[in-house]
Parts: C-alpha cells; sequence; structure tokens
C-alpha cells in the first residue's frame, strides 16, 4: 500500500508496505503501476517509521555499526553525521573517533566506507569489516 512520496538525496521514492513490510521503490523505476479506486486505512506504525527514519533504508531491525575514524579526517565526523544514525562514542587522546552508526543494510554503509579507506576501519561487526577486505581484494586481484 502506498504511503508518500519520499526524497532522499534528489532521488524519489515512494514508501509503501509490500506483505506488510514498510519498503523504498525509486519512483523512477516503478514501471508497472496499477491504479484502482481501493482505500485502506494508513497504520500509524507505519507513518511514525517514515517520519523517523533519515533515509529510505526502512527496517526494524536495525544493527549497531562501531568504526574507528583516524585522527587526520575526524574533524569531518565531529562538524556533522556522515554515517547513519552517526553517534561519536569516544574521542581518543590521539585525536582518533570511535562511532558508531545503525544500518538496516550492509550497502547502507559499505559504500561510505569505501570512500574514507583507509582512515575508518570497522570495529564491529567483524564480519563486516571481513567482507569489506574480500571486496578490497578482488577488486586488486581483479584489476
Amino acid at each position: 500500500m502506498p504511503y508518500r512520496l519520499v526524497n532522499s538525496k534528489g532521488i524519489w521514492y515512494l514508501a509503501a508496505t509490500e506483505n506488510q513490510q514498510l519498503k523504498a521503490f525509486t519512483f523512477s523505476r516503478i514501471s508497472q503501476l496499477s491504479i484502482s479506486n481501493d482505500t485502506f486505512t494508513p497504520s500509524t506504525e507505519i507513518q511514525a517509521e517514515i517520519e523517523s527514519n533519515e533515509d529510505i533504508w526502512y527496517s526494524r531491525d536495525k544493527t549497531e555499526v562501531l568504526l574507528t575514524v583516524a585522527p587526520q579526517i575526524a574533524y569531518y565526523f565531529l562538524r556533522r553525521k556522515l554515517f547513519p544514525q552517526q553517534e561519536t562514542v569516544k574521542q581518543l587522546e590521539n585525536g582518533s573517533l570511535i562511532i558508531s552508526s545503525h544500518i538496516s543494510h550492509a550497502n547502507q554503509i559499505l559504500p561510505l566506507i569505501r570512500y574514507w579507506i583507509p582512515h575508518v576501519r570497522i570495529i564491529s561487526p567483524s564480519e563486516l569489516q571481513l567482507a569489506l577486505e574480500e571486496e578490497v581484494k578482488q577488486y586488486f586481484t581483479t584489476a
């Protein structure tokens, strides 16, 4: 069921439910639209979920990701939030940071981390760091 159009970083999405699960559909890629006169009563819980999310990665189950940020780029992370639901956990004496982020899907954060390599490293979950390392290894072995 359609709930609302959402603009995230200049791209329009349709926030809608599919099998009672909230999802975001890229508006420009919707190709088989079926319009009917059916009506429904919007769920206040779904509406609240749309309102509370900073982006279009909808999920009730979020994973906390802990990261270290090197001192030479810590300023950027203190100045503004660059990762989803970013919070500074600790600022270390050497100027580096430990930050947390909460994500719904690995692809929500991995492209951002790749941008900041080698200055950002995943502390936990360790599987996410291993997946990132494997991806980088594959890049260099196929290049």
